[in-house]
């Protein structure tokens, strides 16, 4: 299996490029624009030690760019500008009404089970599994609607670089290393294409200066990573709330990444508001559950539906962000077949700083 090797280095080579360029490629007047409409830089950094735990979902980190906001894909500035504007080609983004928004990010996710002293296969937890990819995903949005697209590209298995990633973080904490990454899922591509709509239902505010809005959303993913459908309630409360939505974390390919925010009512002052999120989601297939798509590999029986909270608190300048998250969900495993050791749910912390080019 020689194909993880140059397909690794191309997901490498994408990004190294439009870091490179994405200086040049900053709009002209990014210096003029807020946080929120400008081309910035995002980290992203999700683990379940935030929530004191160490087991299914792991940790992931990405490194993101979106572009600034414009009103044409033939004429939105971007690091990789020939992708960009296929988002003039893509159904559902070409309303003239709308802001147009491309974002390009790389990043990584780790799976674990409980038990990481245990070297032989442990038949009744999750699988050792390990995701390396890049995501360009197109939007369209204002204060009321979005649109969004994203195709994800990567692999999964020893070319994602899951063991010795996982291993120097815990050598850095001083913590014992997994043994048992030789069972992890075996190396092949990863393809997903995610569909993503948002309207806002429901704005209000009080005689305090605090703001809230409601949004409902619904998103579709389709691929070898994950096949789901779900539907997502999203409400903010603060002071000086930018327009526009909400982003919530994606540890690769569950959601979709994306900025779609607006400057707020007074663009020089802070904004500090937070945010509570709530999904229903249906599963058909799950990669890092059901295992390997085009090989035999080790596999645990999932739930088909799964609820999913999640609570952000979220503080904002003109020129950069920081945000905390946390998310919780119901069982994604069947109990009935899983470790003692094992959490049936799932549950992590996501830390986020951005700031604008």
């Amino acid at each position: 299996m020689s194909y993880p090797t140059p397909l690794f280095s191309l997901l490498i080579l994408i990004i190294l490029s439009a870091c490179q360029e994405s200086a040049q490629a900053a709009p002209t007047g990014n210096a003029n624009l807020h946080l929120r409409e400008a081309a910035k830089y995002r980290l992203e950094f999700d683990n379940d030690l935030f929530v004191g735990s160490d087991n299914q979902f792991s940790s992931g980190w990405s490194f993101q760019y979106h572009s600034a906001t414009g009103d044409d894909w033939a004429r939105l500035e971007s690091p990789a500008q020939q992708l960009a504007r296929l988002g003039g080609r893509l159904p559902g983004l070409q309303n003239d009404n709308l802001y147009k928004r491309f974002n390009l990010s790389i990043g990584q996710i780790i799976q674990t089970p409980a038990r990481l002293s245990e070297s032989k296969l442990i038949k009744d937890d999750v699988p050792y599994a390990a995701i390396i990819a890049v995501q360009s995903t197109w939007i369209t949005y204002n204060d009321e609607t979005f649109h969004g697209i994203e195709l994800t590209l990567g692999v999964v298995g020893p070319a994602a670089l899951g063991e010795p990633s996982q291993n120097f973080v815990h050598r850095l904490l001083g913590v014992n290393e997994a043994e048992g990454w030789n069972n992890q899922l075996n190396s092949e591509p990863v393809l997903n294409v995610n569909y993503m709509r948002k309207k806002k239902f429901y704005r209000g505010g009080g005689p305090s200066g605090l703001k809230w809005d409601a949004t409902i959303d619904g998103h579709a993913a389709l691929g070898t990573l994950f096949t789901l459908a779900a539907v997502r309630l999203e409400t903010r409360i603060g002071r000086n709330i930018p327009g526009g939505f909400t982003y919530y974390p994606d540890p690769i390919g569950h959601s979709m990444i994306y900025d779609a925010t607006l400057s707020p009512a007074l663009p020089s002052e802070p904004s500090l508001y937070t945010s509570i999120t709530a999904s229903a989601i249906a599963i058909a297939h799950n990669l890092l559950l059901d295992g390997n798509v085009f090989q035999n590999s080790h596999s645990i029986d999932k739930e088909p539906y799964v609820f999913m909270l999640n609570i952000g608190f979220h503080y904002e300048t003109p020129r950069w962000g920081a945000h905390m998250d946390w998310t919780f969900t119901t069982d994604t495993v069947e109990t009935a077949s899983i470790d003692a050791a094992e959490d049936a749910d799932n549950a992590f912390g996501t830390l986020m700083f951005e700031w604008k080019l």
